[in-house]
């Protein structure tokens, strides 16, 4: 059957642009809020009941809307924000389009209440689409919109949102989401009559965050700050040891405004690589501050999604200011976990560093040790303990003494808070981690040569990127070529990797190449590699000179509680906890 084309009605067209703009009850908060920011309010209150379905109702104390401009504001693109194209390159307001009045209105029961300066307040009705009404009300300095029967022309909308409890879990994401980006301001949430957020305005990141995540969460946040050449980072980053199963809690701001950006998360995601376990992201709050012409939101109708002039040097800047951060908050800060706050009877990975004490010898305990030397880490121990301490000597760890060896995998400790254990392999692992990264960046690789060479075959699809492979495993510390066309012949091999575990590595060397087409991130991914594969493994018995040694040269790391891979290295069990488990305290 042939279809003719004809014009839309006025009324579909209309709920088409609402739907754009109005997903569901969030956008309608996320809108209204933009627009009391805007209005310079201090405090913005928000009232939800059924989901916001039946009701949502923002009031601020902000300049309010004049009488004059009221219907204005109704109508489709009718901004005061902006006045020419010229000025979609320089917006520095939160909304600008003018499409979200006039797109709640088209979906919902719209009420408008403004007072502007020393003019009487004015009510907007909106009675249907086009047909308003305006009358003189009494009230204090700002705006209130109050939003009733949300969707109820178009029913079929209702079948793509969630039950009232799933759509006020998204509203009071998104208005936490605004308190951290906007600590100037006062932000209470409502929902069906029961207070579920409130912060006080005083533009205090970290009381926000107090407010929104809870102390304990604040007390183990760092500052993140970085100003040079027109850009400006300002925030918190939570520290490894607190972390979440998801992107949720990764909130990018900029001028204030909430984004989305591929670039910034990718960045943010690798300045942790290594301390978080896969599938773990950190919880990071931070505000670019970029002047509005290098930056172009207006891509995506949320407004969610940004570009930069220069995607790559934005992303570049806030990676290595967390990694900055991150390095000087385990040389500098105590941030060890509340000892009240832990699951008694449990171990717990070492949140961070530690303040120095001394240790009883009289409260020695005594274990089975073993007098056997372990070549591969006495061969390490001291050219990598003095390469590190000329960059770190600053204590992160507490002071250990070291008792022996458990299931020939575990170190265990005495500590000035109880017992440590060790994990030998992912100590291990770490401490190579940042020698091989430092030994890459300066292209020195120490290598070793074989007496006799290895003729390595690949496999089919591995010898199409035969070139790429030699390649790489030469600026390793490798010494490799072609040899025919599907073998490769090396005659070196870097100077911390056993032999017996070449083949395994060039195997995961090969799924790197293949895997990761960004440099960067293969290159990162190949240095964990070569740190695991090169470690000791669990399983092996070391001598106590090693395993002091071992944990001397974790102490003069960088971030010396995870491994490569992002698991923990260290794990305590307090005194206190101890006392516990033996009856000894309640």
């Amino acid at each position: 059957m042939v279809r003719n084309i004809k014009p839309l009605d006025q009324e579909t067209i209309r709920q088409l642009a609402a739907g754009e703009v109005v997903e569901r009850p969030a956008s309608v908060v996320k809108e209204l809020i933009d627009n009391s920011i805007d209005a310079s309010a201090t405090k913005i209150q928000i009232y939800v009941e059924n989901g916001g379905l039946d009701l949502i109702r923002v009031v601020d104390n902000g300049t309010g809307i004049p009488r004059k401009d009221l219907e204005l504001c109704v109508q489709k693109h009718a901004t005061s924000k902006i006045s020419s194209p010229e000025d979609l390159y320089k917006i520095n307001t939160l909304g600008f389009r003018g499409e979200a009045l006039y797109a709640i209105a088209s979906v919902s029961r719209l009420r408008i209440r403004s007072k502007h300066g020393d003019s009487p307040g004015a009510e907007l009705e909106c009675l249907s689409p086009g047909n308003t009404r305006i009358r003189t009300v009494g009230m204090p300095q700002g705006t209130q919109v109050e939003v009733r029967n949300l969707f109820y022309n178009v029913p079929a909308r209702l079948k793509f949102i969630g039950g009232p409890t799933s759509e006020a879990s998204r509203i009071t994401s998104t208005v936490k989401q605004y308190a951290l980006g906007h600590p100037n301001i006062a932000f209470e949430l409502q929902i069906d009559g029961k207070k579920q957020l409130e912060t006080f305005g005083k533009g205090n990141i970290l009381d926000c965050i107090g407010s929104v995540f809870g102390l304990q969460i604040r007390d183990h946040m760092i500052p993140v700050a970085y100003e040079e050449d027109e850009i400006e980072i300002k925030g918190y980053v939570s520290l490894p040891s607190i972390n979440r199963s998801n992107r949720s809690d990764i909130h990018v701001f900029v001028n204030g405004r909430p984004v989305s950006a591929k670039q910034l998360m990718f960045a943010i995601q690798e300045s942790y690589s290594s301390l978080l376990m896969v599938g773990r992201f950190p919880i990071v709050i931070i505000n670019l501050l970029i002047p509005p012409e290098f930056v172009d939101v207006n891509v995506h109708p949320t407004k969610a999604e940004v570009r930069f002039a220069d995607d790559r040097r934005v992303a570049s800047v806030v990676g290595r200011t967390i990694r900055t951060a991150l390095q000087e908050a385990f040389s500098s800060r105590d941030a060890e976990l509340p000892q009240d706050d832990q699951p008694q009877g449990k171990l717990r990975p070492l949140a961070f560093s530690f303040n120095s004490a001394s240790i009883s010898e009289k409260h020695a305990w005594h274990v089975t040790t073993s007098t056997q030397t372990h070549q591969h880490i006495e061969s390490t121990s001291t050219e990598a303990t003095s390469s590190l301490e000329e960059e770190r000597t600053l204590p992160k760890l507490p002071p250990l003494r070291v008792l022996g060896q458990i299931a020939l995998t575990y170190i265990i400790a005495e500590g000035p808070n109880g017992m440590y254990l060790i994990d030998q392999h992912a100590a291990h692992e770490r401490i190579l981690l940042e020698r091989i990264q430092k030994e890459l960046e300066t292209d020195k690789v120490a290598s070793q040569m074989l007496l006799d060479p290895l003729i390595i075959t690949l496999g089919d699809h591995q010898a199409t990127f035969m070139k790429n492979l030699v390649d790489e495993l030469n600026r390793l510390g490798f010494e490799a070529e072609s040899f025919g066309v599907k073998e490769i012949i090396v005659r070196s091999i870097p100077a911390i990797l056993p032999k017996e575990e070449v083949m395994a590595f060039i195997e995961d060397l090969c799924q790197d190449i293949n895997n990761f087409s960004n440099v960067e991130l293969r290159r990162n991914a190949v240095a964990v590699s070569l740190a695991c594969r090169s470690a000791i493994k669990a399983g092996q018995q070391l001598s106590m000179q090693e395993m002091r040694s071992l944990i001397e040269q974790l102490e003069q790391t960088n971030f010396p509680t995870a491994c490569a891979h992002g698991r923990p290295t260290i794990l305590e069990l307090t005194k206190s906890q101890l006392e516990r488990e033996f009856g000894r305290k309640g």
